[in-house]
């Protein structure tokens, strides 16, 4: 999830609806990145070997 809502009580009601992972406006660049190469590896190595996806 990507939103401007930072505060931990946000952060936390995401999780529990099943968010996978909670980034905040101004995100780091990286991190988004990074965070989505790890959710995409995470779905495709339940059928196949993980991939690096390159931004």
């Amino acid at each position: 999830m990507l939103t401007s809502r930072d505060s931990d009580k946000h952060r936390q009601l995401a999780m529990q609806l099943g968010a996978t992972a909670y980034l905040t406006k101004l995100h780091n660049e990286q991190e988004l990145f990074q965070t989505i190469n790890n959710i995409l590896n995470q779905r495709s190595s339940a059928t196949s070997a993980p991939e690096t996806f390159l931004f």
